[in-house]
């Protein structure tokens, strides 16, 4: 049976995913008072969270300085280590976080609800949508299908959570580079860890690829969504 802590603790997380940061704030600061001290350090890191929502880093890094602890020791609370230490422009201690993330993730066994096939098949027909200036420079690119970045991408500062890739060089340089695009990385399991369901998951797909192309041909949101796109 859940504690009232409990409640207060998952009730929090819906609000940050709601993105109501005020709620998650007062609910985690309830929780803080619990004896337990697992709990305590979730909502420290709820409060963390939170302050990353709101554009602190500093307040985030105090309170997931508060959230390390052997009774609560997550990837998550790693990942968002990670995203604070880059806000604050310190590239080794993220990469450090970056990497612990990476090593807790791969350990994490995981059903996938995305066939490869059926990941591979709405990306083909996502090209099909692009320009056909576009689609021609990227036809000839294969698409790949991973579950997660390999480990040596996030050494050299890959974030182990990105959900797409674009490999080769950008749209700006491919004259001088030759080929516009060696290949596309889809990263399964990160993009099913970001969905609740199958639905969500296949939707996703189609974002990250338009999103991975906009970076790739150097678009903004508002030029993606002019070419009806976003």
């Amino acid at each position: 049976m859940f504690t009232g802590t409990n409640r207060l603790l998952d009730d929090a997380w819906a609000a940050l995913d709601a993105g109501k940061v005020t709620r998650a704030r007062s609910l985690a600061r309830r929780a803080v008072r619990d004896s337990d001290r697992a709990l305590r350090c979730e909502a420290y890191h709820i409060l963390g969270r939170a302050a990353l929502e709101a554009g602190d880093p500093e307040e985030a890094m105090a309170f997931l300085a508060k959230s390390l602890a052997p009774s609560y020791d997550t990837a998550d609370l790693h990942y968002d280590l990670g995203l604070a230490y880059e806000l604050l422009g310190n590239d080794h201690a993220r990469r450090a976080e970056f990497l612990k993330v990476w090593d807790l993730d791969a350990s994490t066994v995981t059903e996938h609800i995305l066939e490869e096939e059926r990941l591979v098949q709405i990306a083909e027909q996502t090209l099909l949508e692009l320009p056909p200036h576009m689609l021609q420079l990227l036809r000839q690119a294969p698409i790949f299908v991973e579950d997660r970045p390999d480990r040596y991408l996030v050494e050299e500062h890959l974030d182990p959570r990105l959900l797409g890739l674009f490999e080769g060089p950008p749209w700006s340089e491919q004259g001088l580079h030759g080929p516009a695009l060696t290949r596309i990385l889809l990263y399964r399991t990160n993009i099913e860890a970001v969905c609740r369901n199958l639905g969500e998951a296949e939707k996703q797909v189609r974002l990250t690829l338009l999103h991975e192309t906009a970076h790739f041909f150097g678009l903004e949101e508002d030029e993606l969504e002019s070419l009806g796109l976003a």
